[in-house]
């Protein structure tokens, strides 16, 4: 399923987009109790974005580095990630 991170333009610059892939990495190891999965894939739309996506651990495909995952390994061993589904 592809849903895009994205914060209304009404309730920007209150700092709400660093919640979005926490939450989202949230749901997918919820998610991973019913659906098997092994990793979260994304598709960063500009250099800033991979940027973003690459403070939180996901690494770039080798030869497409637009296009990165995060093991759901890792995803389940956040720290701090409440697992209540």
């Amino acid at each position: 399923m592809k849903q895009p991170l994205t914060v209304s333009v009404g309730r920007r610059g209150e700092r709400l987009g660093k919640f979005l892939p926490v939450d989202a990495l949230r749901r997918a190891a919820v998610a991973t109790g019913d659906i098997a999965s092994v990793a979260v894939v994304v598709d960063a739309i500009d250099e800033v974005a991979r940027a973003f996506y690459e403070r939180y651990g996901f690494r770039g495909f080798a030869g497409n580095p637009m296009k990165l995952h995060l093991p759901m390994v890792t995803v389940r061993a956040l720290p701090g990630l409440r697992l209540v589904g």
